[in-house]
C-alpha cells in the first residue's frame, strides 16, 4: 500500500506543470519610458525644480520555483519601476511606482500606479479612467495617452506629503503632478 501511495504521489507531483505568463507588447508599453539610473527633471509653475531618479526597473517571473501546492501553478510575468524624489523630506513617501503582474495568460492585465503616497484606487480595468490629452505649459508639448489620478476621485492619499494628483503618459511616463498647496510640476527633461 505504501508503495502504491508513493507512486501515486510521485505521479501527481510530476504531472503538475507550472504555466509561465507573458506580458503583451501593449501591456509592456507603460514600462518603456525609463531605464534604471535615469534622471528626470520637473519644473513647477513657481520655478522650483524637482529631480527624480529611476532607482529600480525590474522584469521577472514570480513563483520561480513553481511551488504548485503552496502558491499555485502560475508563474506571473512581473514588471515594476521605482522612482525616488531627491527633494522629498518624508522618506516613507518619497517613492513612486508603476507595476504590473500578469496572473492569467489569456486575459488583459493593467498596470498599477502610486506616486509619493498617492495610490490609485482599484485596477485600471475597474476604474476605466479615460485616456486624456494634456498640454504642458512649461514645454508646450501635448501628450495624448495620459492617465491622471486625483485624490478622492480615483486615488487615495497616504502620508502628509502625498500629491493632490499625478499624470502618467503611456509612452513618456510621469509628466505632471500637483501638490496639495497647488504647485504644479511638469516634465522638463528626461
Amino acid at each position: 500500500m505504501k508503495i502504491y501511495l508513493s507512486i501515486l504521489l510521485l505521479t501527481l507531483l510530476c504531472s503538475c506543470n507550472c504555466v509561465e505568463t507573458h506580458l503583451t507588447k501593449e501591456e509592456r508599453e507603460y514600462f518603456l519610458a525609463y531605464k534604471k539610473g535615469q534622471t528626470i527633471v520637473f519644473k513647477s509653475d513657481r520655478g522650483n525644480i524637482d529631480t527624480i531618479l529611476v532607482v529600480e526597473k525590474i522584469e521577472t517571473h514570480n513563483n520561480k520555483d513553481c511551488n504548485y501546492f503552496g502558491i499555485g501553478s502560475t508563474q506571473p510575468h512581473v514588471m515594476f519601476i521605482t522612482l525616488k524624489s531627491k527633494i522629498c523630506q518624508n522618506d516613507p513617501y518619497c517613492e513612486g511606482e508603476i507595476f504590473i503582474s500578469k496572473d492569467k495568460e489569456n486575459e488583459k492585465c493593467y498596470p498599477g500606479f502610486s506616486f509619493f503616497g498617492l495610490l490609485q484606487k482599484n485596477d485600471l480595468e475597474y476604474l476605466v479612467p479615460k485616456l486624456e490629452k494634456i498640454k504642458l505649459n512649461i514645454t508646450n508639448i501635448t501628450y495624448s495617452e495620459v492617465y491622471c489620478f486625483e485624490e478622492g476621485i480615483n486615488a487615495n492619499g497616504y502620508g502628509i506629503n502625498s500629491p493632490k494628483s499625478f499624470c502618467w503618459d503611456k509612452k513618456e511616463g510621469l509628466i505632471r503632478y500637483e501638490t496639495h498647496d497647488g504647485e504644479v510640476f511638469e516634465l522638463l527633461k528626461k
